[in-house]
């Protein structure tokens, strides 16, 4: 995070994309297990996740980010995380080198 991030005016108003409460995490995982996150993030694009960093950071909320939710089980019960979903943003995919490639946390293995 650079200086500028750090400076910025970001509260839960001016994030662009979709921020719910208390949701819950079994339908967004393979296992369809799990209790509810205390917030769920849908951003639209990188410096959108960026900008939820640095009001979460502020807010003191642990974050994870959840991709399509394959591989993932969460605890029973309210948990007190911020989760950042991805699976329908960031779904770009970049060739960098002719067998290096650099994809979003949105795309899928298979």
């Amino acid at each position: 995070m650079d200086r500028t991030d750090e400076t910025r005016s970001i509260d839960a108003t001016t994030l662009r994309g979709s921020l719910r409460e208390n949701v819950s995490l079994s339908e967004l995982t393979t296992y369809q297990i799990g209790g509810s996150a205390r917030f769920l993030y849908a951003p639209l694009d990188a410096q959108d996740i960026s900008d939820f960093l640095v009001w979460s950071e502020r807010e003191g909320l642990r974050t994870v980010t959840l991709g399509l939710g394959s591989n993932v089980l969460f605890a029973d019960g309210l948990l007190d995380l911020a989760v950042i979903h991805t699976p329908s943003a960031m779904t770009g995919m970049r060739q960098l080198e002719d067998d290096i490639f650099e994809a979003d946390a949105g795309v899928a293995n298979a």
